[in-house]
């Protein structure tokens, strides 16, 4: 029986990911914001998956504050950790920062799940084998360099015009920059990757593997906290080509307990559970080191 901690698990593909480990005995902790909404879908996992091993933790994870308030909670109540599941993430249209000062996509997509992994990191030391599975999206390909990229990804019309976008390493919150909500998301995802291949290269040598993955273009409640013609649009979007929420929780899944992946880390995984090539911007050691200790300093910032 495994020990897995995953956030955002309240709702859609974290949810569903949720079950399907719970469904195979393993003890299942949820993060959520919301109390209530935590309470109802651990119980709805307990009864359909016949598993009493699943718990809550509630917490605002845009917040490094409780972060680090997690870590400390999963660390002094449960013996061991084996899997971490940073699943939770947000596309906010309109620019707004958390009491903590920091832009919210930033801070909830990418300094969250940093903040989150290295504060847990000293508990999955502890056993055998661990893994850690951080959620991004090919919204990562959005962001190019130099006004072109060579990858092969096939970005649609859409992307192509209205997503297009550049990372700039003074500014990764998109202070300085006109704010658009999904550029910033697609920068956050791409940190997610960045994020991913310098912690693997950082854990070589210890039994901690770290992976990413692309869930697909999933029929849930993504992006529905924006109203508008985006909402609408998104909505209409999902209703024609969008999976299904247990095809966007495959992979998820899929890195958090097949054995075919049992030794493979610093990774990236689309929806089919292929290892396929993230963007050629993704594997800038300079950029990933700079993100690195960027978000460090962030981090040490705000107290426990």
């Amino acid at each position: 029986m495994k020990t897995v901690l995953i956030t955002g698990g309240t709702d859609g593909i974290g949810k569903q990911t949720a079950f399907n480990i719970a469904k195979e005995n393993n003890h299942v902790i949820l993060v959520g914001r919301n109390k209530k909404k935590c309470e109802e879908v651990t119980q709805q996992i307990k009864k359909e998956s016949k598993n009493s091993k699943v718990n809550y933790i509630v917490k605002d994870l845009s917040l490094i504050s409780d972060n680090k308030s997690l870590a400390s909670t999963v660390i002094n109540k449960y013996p061991s950790l084996n899997i971490l599941i940073n699943n939770v993430g947000a596309l906010f249209l309109k620019k707004a920062y958390t009491k903590e000062g920091f832009e919210k996509t930033f801070a909830l997509n990418h300094l969250g799940p940093f903040c989150l992994t290295n504060e847990l990191l000293k508990l999955l030391k502890t056993n055998q084998h661990s893994r850690i599975i951080n959620v991004s999206s090919a919204a990562h390909f959005n962001v190019i360099s130099n006004s072109k990229t060579n990858d092969n990804y096939k970005r649609s019309i859409i992307e192509s015009l209205f997503f297009t976008t550049y990372l700039d390493k003074a500014d990764y919150q998109s202070n300085k920059t006109k704010y658009k909500g999904g550029h910033q998301y697609s920068r956050t995802k791409l940190m997610n990757i960045l994020f991913t291949y310098r912690l693997a290269n950082q854990l070589k040598g210890t039994d901690i593997t770290v992976n990413c993955l692309h869930p697909g273009f999933v029929a849930s409640k993504f992006g529905h906290n924006n109203k508008g013609f985006f909402k609408s649009f998104l909505k209409f979007g999902q209703s024609v080509k969008a999976i299904s929420m247990k095809e966007g929780a495959l992979s998820s899944t899929f890195l958090a307990l097949s054995n075919e992946v049992k030794n493979v880390s610093g990774k990236y995984f689309d929806e089919d559970t292929k290892e396929i090539p993230s963007s050629s911007i993704s594997n800038d050691k300079s950029l990933q080191n700079d993100l690195w200790q960027k978000s460090e300093n962030y981090i040490k910032s705000v107290a426990p």
